[in-house]
């Protein structure tokens, strides 16, 4: 395959992906806790895997 194939093929997959994630409605009611306590819920209730360093997540809510 040609670079320029590759050029344009990858944004529109890119496009395709998302434009699935996005196309969806839905909301989540949950109690306070950390953000992520509230990450790892709608992870698991999305059933959606999420990766992130847990560093970032410290003292917020």
């Amino acid at each position: 395959m040609t670079i320029l194939k590759k050029s344009i093929l990858s944004p529109v997959v890119a496009l395709i992906i998302c434009s699935n994630v996005y196309a969806d409605n839905i909301s989540y009611s949950l109690d306070k806790s950390s953000l992520k306590d509230a990450i790892e819920k709608i992870s698991k209730k999305a059933n959606i895997p999420y990766i992130a360093n847990s560093s970032i997540f410290e003292g917020k809510t």
